[in-house]
């Protein structure tokens, strides 16, 4: 019996001898994982892809954004609000969906080395500011219709210690770089004046400087920094690609729920402070990473957020489609964020602006801009809002512009347009290749005009929406072509 149990413990012994050595690299307390083969490395490069493009793609727009000495209308230094000085118009050249109703004002913020002090004011029309993360996730709405519409806030990073002022609000962001974006109705070009009063009370300044009362610092001006921030990041290689993300997620850390994703994007190189090599995408890896860039841009993404696009609900609704609650708030839905980030950067939550988008009739016909097409609200039901919300619908060509032909100045319908509701108690909006300036006079706020010749779609943003926009259940109205 006594053989018996000696020869047990030398086996077990050998055992974890062996296991020591084998497994464990001689010793160590971790178990060595199994080479990756081809294929489940180049998924785990393209999930590594998706995760790091809207973090990628917002520091390409702050470098982009803050490449100026000074304040300009288009651009601002570090840390400093850029005020925009008109309403967006065709002016606004290859800008995609400019925004008729209301004018910006924004500020890429850094706040490794020190808080910001943001100030607005409380004016008595919609004035809305959305704090975005690194990654494209809104941290908070300030403004009317939001329980957060004060006057001073300390916007604090991952790394602030200190005290927060008297009288100052704290909004805390996960990560270190950000992005404040305002947005300020105006009531047309004889408004504007109005709204530049209100820009003038909105500011930003870090802590220190706003404690001393010093003036901004001298910020440099770079000619290699101007460049369009989607083509500068496709530019790179993998190596730069991610090695600049492993960069940027040291001082723009994820959060805890991402760390299975982390396990996984650490095995091919990346993850903060990691170094990437390319060698680990095999013989073929610079033209597997163009192509999956391409397949993830074109295709993946889009196809993998399909789950989160909605239409309207109401049996006599019409069609429109839109993009429901995760949006600007995505959680580990790392394939919807990364095509918001593409086609909508730091896009409103729709607790803020429910944006509703149409391409085609309510007979499925992609709209074309020679025919004729009546926009209807029954019983004159139009979007439901909340105090201070309103909404508009804006007509854009194929390319995501305004239309321009006839010289025309007509490009949305709010709802402080004059429309004329019919005796049945219907108002139409007529979407037809013609100017405003109808031969029916009466009729002339209740046309917009369509791009002749060309396809065109509509866009119906509802700012501060009811809960019935926002779930879909409005009836939201019908558009159908009419042959006169």
């Amino acid at each position: 019996m006594r053989n018996r149990k000696s020869l047990l413990g030398l086996f077990l012994l050998l055992i974890f001898i062996i296991t020591s050595l084998l497994g464990c690299g001689g010793g160590g307390s971790k178990y060595e994982e199994a080479p990756l083969d081809e294929i489940t490395r180049l998924a785990y490069l393209k999930e590594a892809f998706t995760f790091t493009f809207p973090l990628v793609y917002m520091h390409f727009t702050k470098v982009r954004f803050t490449n100026a000495m000074c304040p300009t209308p288009t651009s601002a230094p570090i840390n400093q609000f850029c005020h925009s000085e008109a309403i967006a118009d065709v002016d606004f050249g290859e800008t995609a969906h400019v925004n008729y109703d209301v004018v910006c004002s924004q500020a890429f913020l850094d706040l490794k080395d020190d808080a910001v002090v943001f100030t607005k004011p409380i004016p008595d029309r919609f004035c809305m500011f959305e704090l975005f993360d690194a990654y494209t996730n809104c941290v908070i709405s300030i403004g009317k219709g939001t329980k957060s519409n004060k006057t001073k806030y300390l916007i604090t990073g991952p790394n602030f210690k200190d005290k927060v002022p008297n009288g100052m609000t704290q909004v805390k962001v996960p990560t270190n770089i950000a992005w404040l974006i305002g947005r300020i109705r105006c009531f047309g070009e004889e408004d504007l004046e109005n709204v530049k009063a209100i820009q003038a009370k909105i500011d930003a300044k870090v802590l220190k400087l706003y404690q001393s009362g010093g003036r901004q610092p001298y910020s440099p001006y770079y000619d290699p920094n101007e460049f369009v921030p989607l083509t500068k990041l496709n530019s790179l290689s993998s190596d730069d690609y991610f090695n600049l993300a492993n960069k940027l997620m040291l001082t723009n850390p994820p959060k805890e729920a991402d760390k299975e994703v982390l396990k996984r994007m650490k095995r091919v190189g990346v993850g903060p402070g990691l170094t990437f090599k390319s060698e680990i995408l095999g013989e073929n890896g610079t033209r597997y990473f163009e192509s999956m860039k391409s397949q993830c841009m074109t295709s993946e993404w889009t196809s993998k957020s399909q789950q989160y696009l909605f239409h309207t609900a109401n049996h006599d609704a019409g069609l429109w489609n839109f993009y429901t609650y995760d949006i600007g708030n995505f959680g580990t839905e790392y394939d919807y964020r990364a095509f918001c980030a593409l086609n909508y950067l730091c896009a409103h939550p729709n607790s803020t602006c429910v944006t509703y988008f149409k391409y085609k009739d309510d007979d499925n016909k992609t709209f074309n801009g020679s025919a004729t097409y009546r926009l209807r609200f029954k019983e004159s039901r139009f979007p439901p809002l909340e105090q201070s919300g309103f909404w508009s619908i804006t007509l854009y060509d194929s390319n995501n512009h305004l239309i321009t032909e006839n010289d025309n100045t007509v490009f949305s319908i709010n709802d402080l347009t004059q429309l004329e509701p019919d005796e049945a108690g219907y108002t139409d909006v007529f979407l037809q290749p013609t100017s405003s300036s109808s031969s029916n006079a009466s009729l002339s706020a209740n046309i917009l005009p369509t791009p002749k010749g060309r396809s065109f779609h509509l866009i119906m943003r509802i700012y501060l929406p009811n809960e019935a926009a926002i779930n879909g259940f409005w009836a939201a109205p019908i558009v159908t072509r009419v042959e006169n």
